[in-house]
């Protein structure tokens, strides 16, 4: 009974909660005009507070004089811009960090059907990278255009390397040569067990296990295999980093870390003060590390260690119109001009990532004085976007799948059996939405060509009969 009240009091809270973010979000949409004293109109933009932004901004004002720009972080979180939005209430434009925030907003109504508008207008998917086109397209549709598109290479330190009388890395290395490097550079303190100095930081499971061949779902999405001996392989790849090889820091240490000063958990503070030699980062990295003086000139780059494929994830900052907005026209030219040289080159020039429009990309690339954009493009172009199921949530499957990981990261549960659990999790949740949802069976019918069937040998597993 206790549990009980305790949960009803929880949804009075959440609904008390709503009902005041509703009322404050009317009364400072309320405040805002339709246009300004000089008659242009007003679009607002929910993005993030990059100081980018305000060049972009009077970029777009210069080139389109009628219209004001006004950028509103405040509305940047998901949630509160579908909670707007469902009040009528939302900015006119959006980012999305990424497809598993864009697929949110698609399934909560906010996000505009872009398809025939980008091609008419001159910013569909074939004016952006080829990897990019699964971050703004969701079940053959498109919602977003990129604001930036980046994948992640290593960055390494050459003080360290040097330090330590190690040759620099060379651009291509297989997993095996990272290891050993990496076990090179990985010094302990003088007389004591502490590492002063880790060979690696930040490697992502999720590219090893693309690197190892394996994939998280199934070709046509409807199936979890994270189970496969790819995937497996991978994950104590991922393990082995931290307790076999010991070149990257297990969740414990770098909790100790923490708690010895003011280094806290930033990944970049970490190579920053030379207690890693190596880091996976992608270009918008570099606007950080400028607050390093001490590494101008002294960062390397090379592509991340590859096994059976040479292959990383493409990420975006996407840019997309909420369905609801009342200001269309006005919204889709500011889509327009993220295609255009201005934007683009504004872009390259911040290190905001690179260009969405790959030809300008490569012009700056050639252009810009000591820019590594060479090797940047290159890991873009061996990229893929993170895959999302046509049958689940992909933040739904994410949680069930890092709920296993941290499992294995804290070396709680062998690789094998983490993968196998994994991939249970997921396929039964994908179980209980074609059982439960009719939205689900018509995509599944769609994509397999023959309706679901609960006594299919494969999904009768996860029937719990």
């Amino acid at each position: 009974m206790k549990r009980v009240g305790l949960e009803t009091s929880m949804k009075y809270v959440f609904a008390i909660g709503l009902a005041v973010m509703l009322v404050l979000s009317i009364v400072a949409w309320r405040l805002k005009p339709d246009s300004d004293v000089r008659g242009r109109t007003v679009l607002v933009w929910a993005t993030d507070d990059n100081p980018a932004r305000r060049r972009q901004v009077t970029l777009f004002e210069e080139l389109n004089p009628d219209i004001k720009l006004i950028t509103d972080p405040g509305n940047f979180l998901m949630e509160k811009m579908i909670v707007q939005t469902i009040a009528g209430l939302g900015p006119d434009l959006f980012d999305a960090s990424g497809v598993y925030v864009l697929e949110r907003l698609v399934q909560s109504g906010v996000a505009m059907d872009l398809m025939q508008t980008a091609r008419t207008n001159g910013f569909d998917e074939t004016r952006t990278w080829p990897g990019a086109i699964g971050n703004i397209t969701l079940f053959g549709r498109q919602y977003a255009f990129p604001g930036n598109v980046y994948s992640n290479i290593i960055f390494y330190n050459k003080d360290i390397f040097d330090k330590y009388g190690e040759p620099y890395p060379p651009r291509e290395m297989s997993w095996e040569q990272f290891v050993e490097i990496g076990q090179r550079l990985t010094r302990l303190e003088p007389g004591s067990k502490h590492v002063q100095c880790f060979g690696a930081m930040n490697l992502y499971w999720y590219e090893l296990v693309l690197q190892a061949g394996g994939r998280i779902y199934s070709p046509e999405g409807v199936r979890c295999v994270l189970d496969s001996p790819k995937a497996i392989e991978a994950i104590e790849f991922y393990r082995d980093l931290m307790f076999k090889y010991h070149i990257m820091p297990t969740p414990q240490e770098q909790s100790s870390i923490s708690g010895q000063g003011d280094l806290g958990l930033d990944v970049i503070q970490w190579f920053a003060r030379g207690k890693v030699a190596m880091i996976r980062m992608s270009k918008r990295g570099l606007i950080t590390l400028e607050q390093y003086p001490h590494l101008k000139g002294r960062i390397g780059f090379c592509h991340q260690p590859h096994h059976r494929k040479k292959i990383s994830l493409i990420s975006s900052r996407l840019v997309g119109v909420n369905r609801k907005s009342e200001k269309m026209s006005a919204a889709i030219r500011f889509m327009k001009f993220l295609t255009s040289p201005e934007y683009n080159r504004q872009i390259s020039d911040s290190n905001d990532g690179l260009a969405p429009v790959p030809q300008f990309a490569r012009d700056a690339a050639g252009t810009l004085k000591d820019s590594p954009d060479d090797i940047f493009i290159e890991s873009l172009e061996r990229s893929i976007a993170p895959e999302v199921s046509p049958m689940i949530s992909p933040m739904a499957a994410l949680d069930l799948i890092i709920e296993q990981l941290d499992l294995v990261t804290n070396n709680l549960k062998s690789p094998a059996d983490a993968c196998r659990d994994m991939a249970r999790a997921v396929n039964q949740a994908i179980y209980r939405n074609l059982s439960q949802y009719e939205q689900y069976r018509r995509r599944y019918e769609q994509i397999v060509g023959k309706p679901f069937d609960k006594n299919d040998p494969f999904w009768r597993e996860f029937s719990g009969r």
